[in-house]
């Protein structure tokens, strides 16, 4: 394909992602789904008054397998539900069972062969009844290439629906903290300044579309901004 912008382009800029450490935590497949569905909604804000078509673009995806280690063999055969895309990113992972998170191995510790599609773990062959997480994910991009403008309201945009994210996780939390004791009128005035702060994001995406607008149009005009 020519000249685009990847998604992680957008990604690497939003310094509040990058340092979050819940999302760090997470297999890294994870994580770039998970950026994914944040950027669906900052599309869906920006679109109509974006200069690019916006829905032209590689989504996220992934294929996802598993297989119970049996202690002789260390290749796994990628073909069910079907193979690995193109020029796709491996996440492996390694759990004693299905209710343990798995540790990664990491990509000096595996070979991929594209050819038969057998990914081959390297060194010691792992124990029996381990299992082995595997996903051959492509991360995304835009088939036209932003400029420096649009990247920003669509870095700005992602940060809206993960503040609404953030803003749902603190009122469980406190629920299940605090119940119905005096304590939770403290704890609403957190959750109202978390709710202002979601509120200030969106409007300040809202005002970098105005601005993007009647910069990027030849007469000026056009440019009322936000896509909801």
């Amino acid at each position: 394909m020519g000249i685009g912008t990847l998604f992680t382009e957008i990604y690497e800029a939003n310094e509040i992602l990058k340092n979050d450490n819940r999302l760090n935590a997470k297999p890294t497949n994870l994580v770039y789904q998970l950026y994914y569905q944040y950027l669906k909604f900052a599309i869906g804000f920006f679109y109509r008054d974006c200069y690019k078509d916006l829905s032209n673009h590689i989504p996220f995806s992934q294929v996802i397998y598993k297989f119970v280690t049996d202690g002789v063999d260390n290749q796994f055969l990628l073909e069910s539900p079907t193979t690995p895309p193109e020029n796709c990113y491996f996440y492996v992972g390694i759990a004693p069972d299905d209710n343990t998170s798995y540790t990664e191995i990491t990509c000096d510790k595996f070979t991929y062969d594209e050819d038969t599609h057998v990914l081959e773990t390297n060194g010691d062959v792992i124990a029996e009844n381990n299992i082995i997480y595997i996903s051959a994910y492509i991360i995304g991009e835009f088939e036209e290439s932003l400029v420096f403008d649009e990247i920003n309201i669509l870095n700005e945009g992602m940060l809206v629906p993960y503040n609404k994210e953030q803003q749902n996780r603190n009122s469980l939390l406190n629920q299940r903290v605090y119940g119905g004791s005096q304590n939770m009128y403290s704890q609403s005035n957190h959750i109202s300044a978390v709710h202002n702060v979601l509120k200030d994001q969106e409007q300040r995406v809202r005002e970098l579309i105005v601005q993007y607008t009647y910069r990027a149009s030849p007469n000026k005009l056009k440019g009322l901004g936000g896509g909801i």
